[in-house]
């Protein structure tokens, strides 16, 4: 599975009929890559966190690559977030 490759920021566009902003996810482009929805006190939090994705995908899977250094729980859920990232579950 391919993604939109990163950096990826955000951007607050326009205003939304109830005074807010529109939120998108962009590219190092300023491709617009998704919107984010929902209460106006989440959605700045979503949107920083949907940006982040390529980052925290690329620092777990720095963290499995040494297997025999790392274990435990962490390493679980560093592979299931690997896998979930990457379409495989």
């Amino acid at each position: 599975m391919k993604h939109t490759p990163g950096p990826w920021d955000w951007m607050a566009v326009g205003a939304n009929a109830s005074g807010g902003h529109h939120l998108y996810i962009i590219d190092a482009a300023n491709r617009k890559i998704c919107a984010c929805w929902g209460k106006a006190e989440e959605k700045e939090a979503n949107a920083r966190l949907l940006a982040a994705a390529p980052d925290l995908l690329e620092a777990l899977q720095e963290i499995v690559r040494p297997t025999k250094i790392l274990g435990g729980s962490a390493l679980d859920k560093a592979r299931a977030a690997i896998a979930k990232a990457e379409g495989q579950t």
